[in-house]
């Protein structure tokens, strides 16, 4: 058994995690302490592992929970984001050839059906053309932004903004 309260605390945490995506895990509460709450938790986590359920954290247990713990973090965590626009003062404009077309005119696209298909002419073709400058001013328009046609910090994040919320909503996008 642990006797040491920082080894037990970062036992239980793990088990907390563990028990977000393992539903048959008990949630516990982190206190340090090894008692009758954190046995039974033990207990069931040895069972679901095919351990047997003895409630004491042995080597076997102990590299088990270590194991799901770093698997399941993975699981329960946010995943990390991409920052994809170049700097709060750069200006994507017409004439540009860059990666970062690409994606803004992905979002374009993908903003279409919400959009009632004012940006139908957009290619993904990676430069800032014609199309693209059209359809953003038009984004900037509808959005009350400056009607400039280049992608700014402010209209990016404002793009990004209704890609969450109408390209990840079921109800706008059928």
């Amino acid at each position: 058994m642990i006797d040491d309260k920082a080894k037990i605390t970062q036992m239980q945490e793990q088990l907390c995690l563990i028990s977000r995506v393992e539903k048959n895990i008990p949630l516990i509460i982190i206190d340090g302490v090894y008692g009758d709450e954190t046995r039974n938790c033990v207990k069931a986590f040895q069972c679901a592992c095919g351990i047997e359920p003895t409630g004491d954290v042995d080597y076997e247990t102990r590299t088990k929970i270590e194991e799901s713990y770093r698997n399941d973090l993975f699981t329960v965590t946010p995943a990390d984001s991409l920052a994809v626009f170049p700097g709060p003062s750069h200006k994507m404009c017409h004439g540009d050839v860059d990666d970062t077309v690409y994606v803004i005119q992905h979002i374009l696209r993908e903003l279409n059906c919400a959009y009632d298909d004012a940006f139908s002419g957009v290619c993904m073709t990676g430069t800032y053309d014609d199309a693209t400058t059209d359809a953003i001013r038009t984004f900037q328009h509808i959005n009350g932004l400056p009607e400039t046609g280049e992608t700014d910090k402010r209209t990016w994040n404002a793009m990004v903004k209704s890609h969450s919320v109408f390209c990840y909503n079921k109800s706008y996008t059928g």
